[in-house]
């Protein structure tokens, strides 16, 4: 499957760029990291290659920072950034892949951007309890995966993030205590 994405984009839908088979990069991600070490260098080039020459130029591209930053809560704008994350994370240093340094420079001005509009100074998200906490928790996913790698640390300029735990439990338990 990872190594037919490539031969698959050109099949996929084009009405909308969220509809074409680059725009779900990241899932491919997790699948990615579990099969690297057992694909040849050849296919690891590939995939690569897919993803920095075909993937994350096609999610920048539907989602640019003038739109980003004028709907940077809403979800299609997120899934973008939210893909682009891991599928770089996942090549970065792999035969054809790069470095991302300008990608990674906006995606988290993005995800900056996108956690100051989902999770409020109380840590509550923005939204509602459904699509505000699911928004949340990627977002916070995303800046625990920007961390591991040493690229960015977003708890240390975001304190509402320390505080998204305690607001959680309280959707689950109302009652007073956290």
């Amino acid at each position: 499957v990872l190594l037919s994405a490539a031969g698959a984009d050109p099949l996929s839908r084009n009405d909308h760029p969220c509809r074409r088979v680059t725009y779900l990069a990241g899932p491919f991600s997790v699948a990615y990291d579990i099969v690297a070490n057992h694909l040849s260098k050849k296919d690891r080039r590939a995939y690569a290659n897919w993803i920095s020459k075909s993937a994350i130029p096609h999610i920048l591209a539907a989602i640019p920072p003038n739109l980003y930053f004028a709907a940077a809560g809403a979800n299609i704008p997120i899934y973008g950034m939210e893909t682009a994350i891991p599928a770089i994370l996942a090549v970065r240093g792999e035969p054809g892949g790069h470095t991302f340094r300008k990608e990674l420079e906006l995606l988290i001005t993005f995800l900056q951007a996108s956690l100051h509009a989902a999770i409020g100074a109380d840590g509550f998200p923005v939204e509602d309890i459904g699509y505000g906490t699911s928004v949340a928790q990627e977002l916070i996913s995303r800046a625990d995966m920007l961390r591991r790698a040493g690229i960015y640390d977003a708890w240390s300029e975001f304190p509402q993030m320390k505080k998204y735990g305690r607001a959680v439990l309280h959707f689950v338990q109302p009652w007073g205590r956290h």
